[in-house]
């Protein structure tokens, strides 16, 4: 493997570089860092952070954009705690409305997107607005414990399988491990990069590129359902404010350090793992130093945001570079050998040519 190579396999997998790294010093700062319920604490994190993270970078790739999916997450989490505090429907029957709820608004935001053609920025600001303000409406001033809901429906923010690992780490996992079966293997998932490298040019070769971001945003709104459920367990309270508002801009620094290009069309789907676990270890680390969950939860976040943005284009032009020598350099090889084999048959043909005219009357 040559030196650009390498070069290359480290700027498409940085997320895992900068995990070792910071693992490595959180737990010279602090040995606690380094214990199994320090690491299944943030695995969790990045867990509930995936969900959304996974939903955004599927609509990036797509050449779009979804802003409203912690907004959905808020609203099907409400949802939930609203059936499980005031009604008596059972568990499995409560389960499928957050997915319901968050696929019904994934599909209207694809189609006003895909079918319709709007911004999807705008739209999906629209969205977040809407959303947010219904989830306070709803609540108005209600606040109640989670503590007293059915055990199978807290299972999936707060459960533990084999005892240690949390329930929705495994699931987030088990999602994101198909969604990347599904994009890399499947016809219909592979267009997705297709549609956002250049819709102009996959409509020419057949693709309804609007059905393409209508799926996009139907399969984000249904992770957010699922991050809104995997949150009654979660939540210490049940509030108007259950899902941080903030919490899609750690989702986006996530997917921007997972090498999800921002202008469509390129990125890993499992780095996207690497993403979350990287902010969730960043500010639990960082809690566990002794700052206030405030500098935790909402100054680092921002000022990865901020870092990550100044560098995202620089790291795009790098990639751009390291690919442009890789295929200059293929190309060289391969030119002396077409070079050499053109040289032999002007030679033979020379003295063949030789050979005719000696041979003349």
């Amino acid at each position: 493997m040559d030196w650009e190579r390498i070069q290359l396999l480290s700027v498409e997998n940085l997320v895992w570089i900068l995990i070792v790294i910071a693992f490595i010093v959180f737990s010279a700062l602090n040995p606690r860092f380094f214990s199994p319920s320090s690491i299944y604490f943030f695995l969790q994190g990045a867990g509930m952070l995936g969900f959304l993270a996974l939903g955004l970078g599927l609509c990036l790739i797509a050449g779009s954009f979804d802003l409203s999916l912690c907004r959905i997450a808020g609203l099907t989490c409400i949802a939930a705690s609203w059936l499980c505090e005031f009604t008596d429907l059972p568990w499995f029957v409560i389960v499928p409305v957050p997915l319901v709820i968050g696929l019904a608004i994934g599909i209207f935001n694809g189609v006003f997107v895909g079918k319709l053609g709007q911004n999807p920025f705008l739209i999906t600001l629209a969205g977040y607005l809407v959303l947010d303000s219904l989830t306070r409406y709803i609540m108005a001033g209600h606040y109640f414990p989670p503590s007293r809901f059915d055990p199978n429906i807290l299972f999936f923010g707060r459960g533990r399988i084999m005892g240690e690992i949390f329930a929705s780490t495994v699931i987030f996992i088990g999602l994101l491990l198909l969604v990347w079966f599904f994009v890399k293997h499947t016809k219909k998932g592979s267009v997705i990069y297709a549609v956002g490298a250049s819709a102009e040019t996959a409509r020419r070769l057949g693709i309804n590129t609007n059905n393409v971001k209508l799926m996009v945003h139907a399969i984000a709104g249904t992770l957010a359902g699922l991050c809104g459920l995997c949150y009654v367990g979660y939540a210490v309270e049940i509030k108007p404010q259950v899902v941080p508002p903030f919490t899609i801009f750690p989702a986006f620094v996530a997917i921007a350090i997972a090498g999800i290009s921002i202008s469509g069309g390129r990125g890993k789907i499992l780095n996207i793992l690497g993403g979350a676990i990287l902010i969730a270890m960043t500010t639990i680390g960082v809690t566990m130093m002794g700052a206030s969950f405030e500098f935790a939860y909402y100054i680092v976040p921002g000022i990865l945001f901020l870092v990550v943005i100044i560098l995202t284009n620089k790291l795009d032009a790098f990639r751009d570079k390291i690919l442009s020598k890789i295929y200059s350099h293929s190309y060289a090889r391969s030119v002396p050998s077409s070079g050499q084999s053109d040289l032999k048959k002007e030679g033979s043909a020379s003295r063949s040519s030789k050979k005719a005219s000696t041979v003349g009357p």
